[in-house]
């Protein structure tokens, strides 16, 4: 089950006796009007201190080898293959499974940038002491030297056809070689430091960002300036020329000090798209992907994806908890290399092609459910309404107005029939998802906010749970019927298992917690071994002893409850996890939270087997369709989304 984003503010600043405090004042809660703003998330949290070396090690697509800091990286655009370099003067080949191809000494005192040729069959790589070097990539191995840039080097850029090398470092130099030969073609002095060139598409000119100064562009012939442009747009730090085109990506910051950026004219005159990177002081780094959008980096280690036709936004993903510092791309663009100034570089996997179907609303969903025989896909919203959507191909259906309470939790009946609904004012009630009408008589009412529902897949059980704390347990043979369970904390998550006979709970107190249904007996009592971590998901494996979790301490975690020694860590997530979900055949498990990505790991072996990128804002809510091969997600960015899977 889910939280509205009332509550989710609300624990995540204020804490347990903030909520109590609030939910006691008012179980309401502010109304929500109009559309909802796509929220800015804060930067990732780092790697917890307590975090042991094997979860580091275990960190997905982490590139394990360089023992001093990576201070370069590059990608082929031809084949699935990475470069990394390193202070210490060593250059690795990479595939993006993380296996490593080659590495070679380029004995220049460190490396600081690296670039592949078109034809991905060799390397440039730029030293830190200002050498440039030629080497070849099968098998990897140095080749010679192209020449050397006064006072050390800083950036690089190859022409098109990988003829010639440009580079720049802070004597305010440029030098222009021929790539084979290492003769020097050309060297301008622009009385500025060049933080970044590109060659254009017919490798006539080459461009250089200057920072404040804006652009300039020089004659590659004879390295004659033939002007300086975009100073008006603010500071210009990385340029990028596109793939198959002419037009330059730019990033930086704008005039006041916000992350800026946008796509150049080819001579580089005239600001083409213009973009903004919201909440970000600065762009750190940018690429064009293979489907020609453009993707631009920023110092909250999130990276913006604009497409390059309109300049609209197609989303937003966490790629680090720092600013990234370097980026390249597979040639398919499902894999993104990111590097930062700590830590070793990651290959991410990026399946967003899988995302077959998006709904947007007016505002954002607080709920989701899909009955058991997966033909009913129902949203809840604070407006009182419920959206019945196609679970097949996501096309809207019934809008079902229940009754003036606003819907915080929701629940199917097996057969999708029936839904129950908890309320802000803390009603729990039943109603027909054919007619949208409720049924006469309430099951009950807390004291406070109904957070959680669950029905049991036999359809005897409903349980509910208030932000008060209190849990009830109704026999939906006889509505009247009730039963409750004093919990003494806030619960989070809440699930029954499939004959009703025991309900799980995670606590704000990081404890999951399983009570018999029928006498309230405390069974399990599963304390949190991170001080501080409060659950915020939980979801119940078919075989009704396997939880999975995840809360505001990473990693997700998976655990036998029936034997704790049996407990996996899923890594990936940065950030809090509001949303897990189970497959019903028990093959998949998936996460998501405020990083924005949707994660999918196989359950048997723990291998991650998708990143669904895509949403713009925290995700709050998941479920797999009956074969686990849909996956549905719903977020703060007021969209449903559905996901093919494969088997």
């Amino acid at each position: 089950m889910t939280r509205d984003g009332w509550g989710r503010g609300l624990g995540l600043r204020a804490g347990v006796l903030g909520v109590l405090a609030c939910a006691l004042a008012g179980a309401q809660g502010p109304a929500v009007a109009g559309p909802v703003q796509t929220p800015i998330i804060a930067a990732p949290a780092p790697p917890d201190a307590d975090e042991s070396g094997a979860e580091r090690r275990a960190r997905a697509g982490a590139l394990l080898g360089h023992p001093a800091p990576v201070r370069a990286v590059a990608a082929q655009t031809r084949a699935d293959r990475y470069a990394t370099a390193s202070d210490d003067g060593i250059v690795r080949l990479w595939n993006s499974q993380g296996a490593q191809l080659g590495s070679v000494d380029a004995r220049s005192g460190g490396i600081v940038a690296l670039e592949f040729t078109a034809d991905g069959r060799a390397l440039v790589a730029a030293g830190a002491d200002g050498a440039l070097l030629r080497l070849d990539v099968q098998p990897l191995r140095l080749a010679g030297i192209i020449g050397n840039v006064e006072g050390g080097a800083r950036t690089l850029a190859l022409s098109p056809d990988g003829a010639l090398v440009a580079a720049a470092g802070p004597a305010r130099t440029v030098r222009i070689f021929d790539r084979a030969s290492g003769e020097l073609k050309a060297e301008v002095s622009p009385g500025l430091e060049v933080l970044s060139l590109a060659f254009s598409a017919d490798g006539a000119s080459l461009f250089g960002a200057l920072g404040r100064a804006g652009l300039a562009v020089w004659q590659v012939a004879d390295g004659a300036e033939r002007g300086r442009y975009g100073a008006a747009l603010g500071r210009i730090e990385h340029i990028a020329r596109e793939r198959e085109g002419d037009r330059l990506l730019w990033g930086g910051a704008s005039q006041d000090g916000g992350a800026r950026g946008g796509i150049l004219s080819p001579d580089g005159q005239r600001e083409l798209i213009g973009f903004t990177l919201p909440g970000a002081r600065y762009v750190s780094a940018l690429l064009w992907m293979p489907d020609g959008s453009a993707l631009l980096a920023d110092d909250l280690g999130l990276a913006s994806i604009f497409a390059a036709t309109d300049g609209l936004p197609r989303g937003r993903l966490a790629l680090h908890a720092a600013p990234v510092a370097g980026l390249g791309v597979s040639p398919d663009g499902h894999h993104l290399l990111v590097r930062t100034d700590g830590g070793p570089p990651r290959v991410l996997t990026l399946t967003s092609e899988a995302q077959v179907a998006l709904q947007r609303f007016d505002r954002a969903p607080t709920d989701l459910a899909l009955s058991g025989d997966g033909r009913v896909l129902a949203l809840g919203f604070k407006t009182s309404t419920l959206h019945l959507v196609d679970p097949t191909t996501g096309a809207p259906g019934p809008l079902l107005q229940l009754g003036p309470d606003p819907i915080v939790s929701l629940a199917l009946s097996p057969d999708g029939s029936r839904v129950v609904i908890g309320a802000r004012t803390g009603w729990v009630r039943v109603a027909s998802t054919a007619t949208g009408e409720l049924e006469p008589d309430p099951l009950g009412r807390h004291e406070a906010s109904v957070e959680q529902v669950a029905w049991s897949a036999d359809g005897h059980t409903v349980a509910s749970a208030s932000i008060d704390g209190a849990l009830r347990i109704w026999d939906m043979d006889q509505p009247h019927a009730t039963r409750e369970i004093a919990t003494g904390t806030v619960l989070t998550g809440l699930e029954l298992s499939a004959d009703g006979s025991r309900v799980v709970a995670g606590t704000w107190s990081g404890a999951r917690r399983v009570w018999e249904t029928k006498g309230g007996t405390l069974v399990r009592d599963v304390a949190s071994e991170t001080p501080g971590e409060r659950v915020l998901a939980i979801a119940l494996g078919p075989d009704g002893h396997t939880l999975l979790s995840g809360g505001t301490h990473r990693p997700v975690r998976l655990r036998d409850l029936d034997h704790r020694a049996d407990e996996a860590a899923l890594m990936g997530q940065a950030g809090p996890v509001w949303a897990v979900a189970f497959a019903p055949n028990g093959q998949r498990v998936a996460a998501a939270g405020e990083d924005r990505v949707v994660r999918v790991w196989r359950a048997e072996d723990r291998k991650l087997e998708a990143s669904l990128v895509g949403h713009l804002g925290t995700v709050v809510g998941l479920a797999f369709s009956p074969d686990g091969r849909t996956l549905y997600s719903i977020s703060d960015d007021r969209t449903l989304r559905l996901w093919r899977l494969g088997r």
